[in-house]
């Protein structure tokens, strides 16, 4: 499948311009056909990603960027609020996009409202990081719940029960990280 499906134009009706829908089918699976078993499969997600960088590109040419940071910054959270307003819209996107697809669609946006709120860089990595993670296992319909469910042949319900330990123990972190940063910044502090 490999070289032929690059070359193709089976894979995407858009012919040359959609080089990356293409690698994305070839990675995350044929179009059509779930991997993961659930509602949500691999070739979903692609076009989901797909879409989303025609979406940044979209965001970015048309000045929305500006205006999206100018409205952040209007509403006037303070940096805790703030945090929970990233953990909750992060927590909705784990159910629809790959973690890697959140990160490169939000972080356009997001580093200059978090620069504006005062919080450490190397924390809001490290935040993300957390957050991204939690959003992939998010009951009852978190991507990577999918994965499990394709891969163990369980109810998905089954699987959101088993997962809510873990997803409760990564929110703690959340919280954790941000009453005693020094849990991130500690170790980054000594070089």
């Amino acid at each position: 499948m490999g070289a032929k499906a690059l070359n193709s134009d089976s894979f995407s009706g858009a012919g040359g311009h959609a080089g990356g829908y293409q690698i994305d089918l070839l990675v995350q699976g044929y179009p059509g056909k779930s991997v993961c078993h659930g509602s949500l499969g691999w070739s979903t997600i692609a076009l989901l990603r797909g879409h989303g960088r025609v979406a940044l590109i979209d965001v970015g040419a048309f000045g929305i960027r500006s205006t999206l940071i100018h409205k952040l910054a209007e509403l006037g959270l303070t940096p805790f609020m703030l945090v929970i307003a990233l953990t909750l819209f992060f927590l909705v996107l784990g159910c629809f996009l790959d973690g890697i697809s959140m990160v490169v669609l939000t972080i356009n946006v997001l580093l200059p409202t978090i620069q504006a709120a005062g919080l450490d860089l190397i924390w809001f990595g490290v935040f993300i990081v957390l957050v991204v993670e939690v959003a992939q296992i998010t009951p009852p319909v978190g991507l990577n719940l999918f994965v499990l469910q394709g891969l163990t042949k369980r109810d998905i319900g089954y699987i959101a029960g088993t997962v809510l330990p873990m997803f409760a123990i990564m929110m703690l972190a959340i919280v954790l990280i941000y009453f005693f940063p020094g849990i991130v910044l500690w170790l980054p502090s000594l070089m």
